[in-house]
């Protein structure tokens, strides 16, 4: 998913959208948010090898 909204973002400056269309903003959310969440998700699985504490839980 990260990698189709890195290419779409990519188009969309190719074929002459503005910085500040709607549309183009969006997606940039879109991807800055699908990056933050698959960084997240690769930290959670190293566990307390990378500096982070052990969750709580089952």
């Amino acid at each position: 998913m990260l990698g189709y909204l890195n290419r779409l973002h990519r188009r969309m400056e190719k074929v002459g959208f503005l910085p500040d269309d709607p549309a183009l903003t969006l997606v940039a959310k879109a991807r800055d948010a699908m990056h933050e969440l698959t960084v997240d998700l690769h930290y959670e699985s190293c566990r307390h090898q990378v500096g982070r504490r052990d969750r709580k839980g089952p």
